[in-house]
C-alpha cells in the first residue's frame, strides 16, 4: 500500500496534479510512512513543485507529528521548514514549542532559547546555530575529545558561556562554549561511546553477534582514521583480552568489504568510517593478494578487459595510477569493446574526477555516439544533486539550455547543507565571463520563465546582494516588462495589522482547523466500509476544501507588504487613503481603501480590490464618479494611517 502511495504522489507531481497530490500526502500520513520516505519525497516535492506547496505539506506533517507526540521527528521537520522559509514569523513559535515538549525537565532550556534569540528578534538561521551550540552542551550529555576519551558534561554556566566535563579518566575540564563545539564530538543515541556509557552490555552482545558493526559504530564516533592499536584500546574491554583477537578476526575480515569502510595500508594500516558507499575492487578482477609495498599494476590486456563486467569497471578504474595508463585503457576499450564502449566511457565518465578524462570522453561521445552522449546529458541533468560535479562539469563545458535552474537549486541545497565549498564552485561558475551562464541562459526563455528564476535569485541566501543586484540588472536588461512586475504588479498590500490578522487566521486554520478535521476522517474510518462510508467522503471533502483555502491563504501572505505611512500619495486616490465622497443630495460619505484583510464595511473600510475601490483609485480631488447609478464627487482625500 505504501509503495502504491508514494508511485501515486510522484505520479501527480510529474503531472503537476497538486489538488489530488495533497489528498494523498495525507494519505502517506495515515499509513504512518517512515519519516526519512516522507522527507524524501518532499525533497523531490522542492526540486518540481511550488515552493508555497511544499510548505503547506511540511505544515501539515508537523502537525500529524505533533498530534503522534513524535517531537524530535517534529523538531526535524521544523529545521527543514527553516530552511525553505526563514522568515516565517510562526516558526520561532513552534520550535519553542516543540523543544519544550522534548526537554520537559530541562531547567536551562528557557534561558537557552532567550540566549540564542529564538523568538527574541534574531535571524532565525543564527538562533538555530547559537540553540545547537548549547544543546549539544547539556547536563549529563555524552562527549568524546581525542585525547581525553569519553567524557559527561557537569554543567553549563549560560552566565559565562562555559562548560565543565568529567572524563572517563577521571580528568574535569572547563572550556569556553565555542571551543567545547568545535572540540568535542557528540555521539548519537545509537552511537558507541553513548552505549558504552548507559548500555554497555548491548556492546558486548553487538561484539558477539556482529563484530564489524561494533567496529564501524566505533569508527562513525571517532570521525578519523583509527590503526588497529585504537580500535583495541576501546573494544578490548568489551570482549576481554582472552577473546580480543578472535573477535579482530572476524571483524577484519567483514570490514575489507563493507561499503562504509575504507582501509589504508601505508605509511601504516588504518580504518575510517565513511557516510557515502567506498567501491572495493572485486575478487573476480584482483584474484591476487595485492602487494602492499607496490601500486597494482594496470590491467588492460585485450584478454581481461574482454571479460570485465560494467559492475567491476570503476574498481579496474581506480587500479590506474596516471593520466597515461588511463588514456591507454580507454583505447583499449574501443578496440576490445566494439559492442558496449559507449556505454562504458558513460560509466567512467559518472565516476572519474579527472576533467582531462572527462573531456576526452566526452568528445569521443559526441563525435562518434551523440544519441548516447544526449542520453548521458539527461542522466546527469536528472539527477543533478546526487552527482553536482559532474552536473557543474556540464554546466561550464557543454552548457545544455535552459539549465540554470537546476543550478541555483544545487546552490541552495548546497548551502542548506552546509556545503560552502560546492557553495562557492557554482557562484564563481555563476559569475564567470561577466554571467555567461545567465547571459546565455536569457537568450533561451521566455518572459514567465524569466520571471519565476527571478524569484528565485532574489530570494537565494547563498548570493551576495551585490550579486543579487547585478543578476537583476541582466534580467531587466533582457525582459523590460519585468520592471513592471518589480513595482508589486503581483504584490498584496495591507496594514501591518491586516497582515497580522491574516497570518493568525492561518495560524488557527493549521493549527486547529486541521487537526479537527483529520480527528473527523480517524473517526470515519472507524465505521468500516470506505466506498460506501458518507462520513468518510464529507470529511474528506472538506479536508480538500481547507487545503485549498489554506494554500491560497498561505500564498497570499508570502506576497504581502505592509502600507508604509510615509509613502503614501494623497495627491490622488491611492491605497491607504481615506476618501470624502458628496452625492447630488449633498450627503457626505467617508471610505477609507485598504487591503483585503482590513476590509469592515461597518466601519466604511473596503478593499482596494473591490469594485467600489477601484472606481475611485487614481482620481483625485474635484473629479466625479458614477458608482451603481449614483453621482459622486470627490472633496477630500487624506492618508488613512
Amino acid at each position: 500500500m505504501s509503495k502504491e502511495l508514494i508511485k501515486k504522489f510522484r505520479t501527480q507531481l510529474g503531472t503537476k496534479t497538486y489538488d489530488e497530490l495533497e489528498t494523498t500526502w495525507l494519505e502517506l500520513l495515515e499509513a504512518n510512512l517512515p519519516l526519512d520516505d516522507l522527507i524524501n519525497l518532499i525533497n523531490l516535492a522542492r526540486r518540481w513543485a511550488p515552493l508555497q506547496l511544499v510548505t503547506t505539506l511540511l505544515w501539515v506533517l508537523t502537525t500529524h507529528l505533533s498530534q503522534q507526540k513524535a517531537y524530535p521527528q517534529q523538531l526535524r521537520v521544523l529545521r527543514l521548514l527553516a530552511e525553505i522559509t526563514p522568515d516565517d514569523d510562526n516558526l520561532p513559535r513552534q520550535i519553542t514549542t516543540c523543544l519544550r515538549n522534548i526537554y520537559p525537565d530541562e531547567p536551562l532550556l528557557e534561558k537557552i532559547i532567550q540566549k540564542s534569540g529564538l523568538g527574541f528578534g534574531e535571524k532565525l538561521p543564527v538562533a538555530l546555530t547559537k540553540l545547537d551550540t548549547y544543546l549539544n552542551l547539556l547536563p549529563h550529555k555524552i562527549v568524546y575529545d581525542s585525547c581525553l576519551g569519553v567524557g559527561r558534561i557537569k554543567e553549563l554556566d549560560l552566565l559565562f558561556d562555559r562548560v565543565t566535563i568529567v572524563f572517563n579518566a577521571g580528568t574535569e575540564t572547563t572550556l569556553d562554549v565555542l571551543t567545547a563545539n568545535r572540540q568535542l564530538t557528540f555521539p548519537p543515541p545509537d552511537g558507541f561511546f553513548y552505549q558504552l556509557a548507559n548500555n554497555p552490555e548491548q556492546l558486548r552482545n553487538l561484539a558477539q553477534q556482529n563484530p564489524a558493526q561494533l567496529v564501524l559504530l566505533l569508527l562513525r564516533d571517532l570521525k578519523t582514521a583509527a590503526p588497529p592499536s585504537t580500535i583495541q584500546k576501546f573494544i578490548q574491554p568489551l570482549t576481554g583480552a582472552e577473546n580480543y583477537l578472535d573477535f579482530w578476526e572476524k571483524a577484519r575480515k567483514q570490514l575489507t568489504h563493507h561499503p562504509h569502510i575504507e582501509i589504508q595500508t601505508r605509511p601504516h594500516r588504518t580504518y575510517r568510517w565513511l557516510p557515502q558507499p567506498v567501491k572495493k575492487i572485486p575478487d573476480t578482477v584482483r584474484t591476487t593478494e595485492p602487494d602492499t609495498t607496490a601500486p597494482t599494476p594496470p590491467i588492460y590486456s585485450a584478454e581481461e578487459i574482454s571479460r570485465i563486467t560494467p559492475a567491476e569497471l570503476p574498481a579496474v578504474w581506480q587500479a590506474l595510477n596516471s593520466l597515461a595508463e588511463k588514456r591507454k585503457f580507454l583505447e583499449a576499450l574501443m578496440q576490445n569493446r566494439s559492442e558496449d564502449w559507449d556505454e562504458l566511457y558513460s560509466r567512467l565518465f559518472l565516476i572519474t574526477d579527472d576533467r582531462r578524462i572527462k573531456n576526452i570522453i566526452a568528445q569521443k561521445l559526441q563525435k562518434d555516439k551523440p544519441a548516447v552522449w544526449q542520453k548521458l546529458v539527461e542522466a546527469v541533468l536528472t539527477d543533478y544533486r546526487s552527482q553536482p560535479h559532474n552536473f557543474l562539469f556540464l554546466i561550464e563545458n557543454y552548457p545544455p539550455a535552459s539549465a540554470l535552474f537546476r543550478l541555483l537549486d544545487l546552490m541552495e541545497h548546497a548551502a542548506a547543507g552546509s556545503d560552502r565549498s560546492l557553495v562557492n564552485k557554482i557562484k564563481k561558475l555563476l559569475i564567470k565571463d561577466n554571467y555567461r551562464i545567465i547571459q546565455q541562459s536569457l537568450k533561451e526563455i521566455d518572459n514567465p520563465t524569466a520571471l519565476k528564476l527571478l524569484d528565485r535569485i532574489r530570494r537565494s541566501r547563498a548570493l551576495e546582494p551585490f550579486q543579487q543586484d547585478e543578476i537583476t540588472s541582466l534580467f531587466l536588461t533582457a525582459f523590460p516588462s519585468l520592471n513592471e512586475r518589480q513595482e508589486g504588479k503581483d504584490v498584496i498590500w495591507s496594514s501591518a495589522a491586516g497582515i497580522q490578522k491574516a497570518k493568525a487566521e492561518l495560524k488557527r486554520l493549521t493549527e486547529e482547523e486541521l487537526p479537527r478535521v483529520a480527528e473527523e476522517i480517524a473517526r470515519a474510518r472507524a465505521f468500516g466500509d470506505l466506498s460506501e462510508n458518507y462520513e468518510y467522503k464529507a470529511a474528506k471533502e472538506k479536508q480538500a476544501r481547507l487545503m485549498a483555502k489554506i494554500n491560497r491563504l498561505s500564498a497570499d501572505i508570502s506576497r504581502a507588504k505592509p502600507l508604509q505611512p510615509e509613502k503614501i500619495d494623497t495627491s490622488r486616490v491611492n491605497i491607504g487613503c481615506r476618501v470624502k465622497l458628496k452625492d447630488d443630495s449633498g450627503t457626505i460619505s467617508e471610505w477609507t481603501i485598504l487591503g483585503p484583510w482590513d476590509a469592515d464595511l461597518e466601519k466604511n473600510i473596503i478593499s482596494y480590490q473591490s469594485p467600489f475601490a477601484r472606481q475611485l483609485l487614481g482620481r483625485t480631488c474635484g473629479e466625479r464618479v458614477v458608482i451603481t447609478d449614483k453621482n459622486y464627487e470627490i472633496t477630500e482625500i487624506t492618508s488613512a494611517l
